[in-house]
């Protein structure tokens, strides 16, 4: 089974809306943006090395994912906090 942070991962990275979820677009400060399963997530600006920040948006909860390979990990941590909110 496919994760949220999978989920999300795959639509910012892609920049596509598709069988996962639906992508919301990208600005200067936000990598991109996906909405999945009824919650909406931010990826901070990165670069392949260091640290960034992912957004649940309709909580205002925040993560910092310690590199992009931490993206997901860091988005179903966001979400599980969100679901315990």
């Amino acid at each position: 089974m496919i994760s949220i942070g999978e989920k999300v991962e795959t639509i910012v990275t892609t920049r596509a809306s598709g069988a996962h979820g639906e992508y919301l677009g990208s600005s200067a400060a936000t990598f991109g943006a996906a909405r999945v399963e009824g919650m909406t997530f931010k990826v901070g600006s990165f670069s392949e090395l260091g640290a960034f920040e992912v957004l649940h948006v309709e909580s205002g909860l925040r993560e910092v994912a310690a590199d992009r390979w931490e993206m997901a990990v860091a988005i179903d941590r966001l979400a599980k906090k969100a679901k315990e909110a």
